[in-house]
């Protein structure tokens, strides 16, 4: 129901479904450790690929080494909801606690605040209408 009063308002709707990820997997030995950030699409079935490959420079542009998919590829609601042909673009968001807190007593972090500050940006960048990327 929200979504169709969504795209009825506004022509398109971003779903941004934010989760945090662990810097590392225990026994996998990832050399160098987790991505920053790790965009999921649903290899491209959730969210057009431009708007994907603009979340992807928007979130380098920070400095940010931004993996896509892998291990993250988005969940039920991404796929649930994502439908790029009908403008409804879900895109999930796995970010690495070491970019914002102690792991071990949870408390925030020096990067907090810019990663607070950063998010901020991204997701006024990501949501500023840009017609030439609309697929309706």
């Amino acid at each position: 129901h929200l979504i169709d009063e969504g795209l009825k308002r506004f022509g398109v709707l971003y779903l941004v479904d934010c989760h945090s990820m662990p810097s590392s997997l225990r026994g996998q030995g990832l050399k160098g450790g987790r991505p920053d950030i790790i965009l999921g699409n649903r290899y491209g079935t959730s969210c057009d690929s431009n708007h994907f490959a603009r979340a992807h420079r928007c979130l380098t542009a920070f400095g940010y080494d931004v993996g896509q998919n892998a291990p993250y590829a988005g969940g039920f609601i991404t796929a649930h909801y994502g439908n790029p042909e009908k403008n409804v673009h879900s895109l999930q968001i796995e970010i690495n606690r070491n970019l914002y807190m102690n792991q071990q007593s949870v408390a925030p972090s020096e990067g907090f605040e810019t990663l607070q500050k950063n998010i901020g940006y991204f997701i006024a960048e990501f949501t500023r209408s840009d017609s030439s990327l609309l697929s309706a």
